[in-house]
């Protein structure tokens, strides 16, 4: 992270960018367990959610750990009959 980013991240934004960061990633679970979606919609969460790289920085925004992410994300594929 370059020390722009850095400045707007910590400014008064930040948690507004945390909130946005959550909701992506809540969002992805959504898309990646869900029945309605489409097979496109499910590939795509299952890619983000299996640890692409801006999945890392949408984590590190969101300060929250990417690895145990990955994790529940596995678990909650693996339970899908549909992926």
């Amino acid at each position: 992270m370059n020390d722009l980013e850095r400045q707007t991240i910590d400014g008064s934004g930040a948690a507004a960018c945390r909130y946005l960061a959550l909701r992506v990633i809540e969002q992805a679970f959504r898309d990646l367990t869900s029945t309605d979606g489409t097979r496109a919609d499910h590939e795509s969460a299952r890619a983000f959610l299996a640890g692409s790289p801006i999945f890392y920085r949408w984590c590190e925004i969101a300060n929250v750990s990417a690895a145990l992410t990955i994790a529940r994300a596995t678990t909650l594929k693996d339970g899908c009959p549909f992926l």
